[in-house]
Parts: C-alpha cells; sequence; structure tokens
C-alpha cells in the first residue's frame, strides 16, 4: 500500500512538473512587438527602451520568464498591426488605445496610464473646438493609429480620415498647409516631432478629443490562461509603489514626461 501510495506521488508530482513546465514555455513563446514611440516606446543606443517597455520587462521578471528587453522588436505601427492579428501567431504588440473597432480583435492585458488624443493644426491655423466643426474637412493621421480610430468612433465621418503611413508625413502636409488637422496623442508629440526635423512651435493643439488608457495587445490565438497570467503579473507591477516611482524618477532625470 505505501509503494502503491509513493509511485502515485511521484506520477503527481512529475504531471505536475511538467504542467508547470509547459505553462511557462506558453509564456515565454510569445513574441513582442512594439513602435518607435517615445516616451511610450523607443530605441536608445540599439536597445528597447521606454516606460511601456520598463513595464513588460518588469512583468516577465515577475513571472520568472527568460526574456528581457532584447526580445521586443520595434517595428513600423503598419506592419506590426498586421502582424499581431495573423491568425495562429504567437504575437504581442505594445502599447496600444482600445477602442470599438479593435475591441474584438485582440485579447487585452491592461490598462497602464496613457495618452490625449488631439486635432493639431499649423501656426495661426482655423479655430476649431470640437468634432462638429470639423464638418466638410480632411483630417490625416496615422495608417492603424488610434488617432484616427478615437476620430471616427468620436463620429468623424470615415471618408474624410485621410491615413499615411509615417508620422514625419503626418507633420509634413499639415506644415506645408495641404491639410489643416492632423489626429495624434499628446504624451511625446514633442520629441516625434523634433526627431521629424520638426518644432512644436510650428503648430497648436486645436483640441482635445479623447484620453485614453493603454493596453498590451495578444494575439487572439493565445491561450485565455496565458493572457490571465499576464494580466495578474502586470496587475501586480501596477501597484508596486515603489517600482512605479523610480520609473517616474528615472525619466524625470532625462527631462523626459510620462504619465504616471
Amino acid at each position: 500500500m505505501k509503494l502503491f501510495t509513493l509511485i502515485i506521488l511521484i506520477l503527481t508530482l512529475n504531471s505536475y512538473a511538467e504542467d508547470s513546465k509547459l505553462k511557462t514555455e506558453a509564456l515565454n513563446n510569445i513574441n513582442f512587438m512594439t513602435e518607435d514611440y517615445p516616451p511610450f516606446n523607443y530605441s536608445q543606443n540599439g536597445k528597447v527602451t521606454g516606460f511601456g517597455t520598463d513595464i513588460i520587462v518588469k512583468v516577465f521578471n515577475e513571472l520568472n520568464l527568460k526574456k528581457n528587453a532584447e526580445n521586443i522588436m520595434i517595428l513600423p505601427w503598419a506592419r506590426s498591426y498586421r502582424k499581431v492579428q495573423k491568425v495562429g501567431k504567437r504575437n504581442a504588440l505594445f502599447l496600444m488605445g482600445r477602442t470599438t473597432q479593435r475591441e474584438n480583435l485582440f485579447k487585452w492585458v491592461g490598462p497602464v496610464p496613457g495618452n490625449k488624443y488631439a486635432i493639431v493644426t499649423y501656426r495661426g491655423g482655423p479655430k476649431v473646438k470640437g468634432i462638429e466643426d470639423l464638418k466638410g474637412e480632411k483630417v490625416v493621421s496615422i495608417r492603424k493609429d488610434i488617432g484616427g480610430h478615437a476620430l471616427i468612433d468620436a463620429g468623424f465621418p470615415k471618408d474624410n480620415l485621410m491615413e499615411v503611413s509615417k508620422v514625419k508625413q503626418l507633420f509634413s502636409l499639415i506644415k506645408k498647409k495641404r491639410f489643416k488637422f492632423f489626429s495624434y496623442g499628446l504624451v511625446g508629440l514633442k520629441e516625434k516631432m523634433k526627431t521629424s526635423g520638426f518644432y512644436m512651435e510650428d503648430f497648436k493643439v486645436a483640441f482635445i478629443f479623447k484620453e485614453s488608457d493603454l493596453y498590451y495587445a495578444f494575439n487572439k490565438s493565445i491561450e485565455d490562461k496565458t493572457v490571465k497570467k499576464y494580466q495578474k503579473g502586470l496587475n501586480k507591477v501596477m501597484s508596486d509603489e515603489k517600482f512605479l516611482k523610480e520609473l517616474k524618477e528615472k525619466y524625470k532625470k532625462k527631462n523626459i514626461y510620462i504619465p504616471l
């Protein structure tokens, strides 16, 4: 009887160990992608950084995963947005605004503090106070970016949205007055303009139309259990006041504002 009990115990422990190994492999086996969008995520000296990256790397540590910032790829937003939706692919993309149009396309982990989305015009441009004042106007946005998606959700006609693939095009079209308005997030906008050869002084914020939290978007093929583990890890990280304080100080020293 004792021998039988011992055998059952060994088999149970082996099964538990194997199950634990499979769960860890599932957590590790996810390809994380982001875009160059400081201060959320960007490349510095060949390394991926930004406070969105710092948070997910902290989650990796909480889950005891063999992953770090070197396992994160920076890609153009439109390309990574397509890749994260490919059926059967274990891809995740961050940070993403959660909109009506996107809700059923992904499995979501979040939120983390997000962005304010605004209509921006050139210096001395038209005075508008709300979506209704844009009637008959074209507004430029980045393809597949929340700046455009959120604008449509707010009631702006989809046919009047002009999408471009690069942020430099966004700024150039407005500064040259080929279009009057673009839609984009305000956090990091100044830095984005500077790296693209533009200056905030040449533009003005017409009005803010949405404030949004941000999320880590997972391919729908990834198991619910795996996504829930990441959510649990994120909850722990976001309740760690010491970590959040250190994160805020890190970027404050760089004279970079982050929404914490």
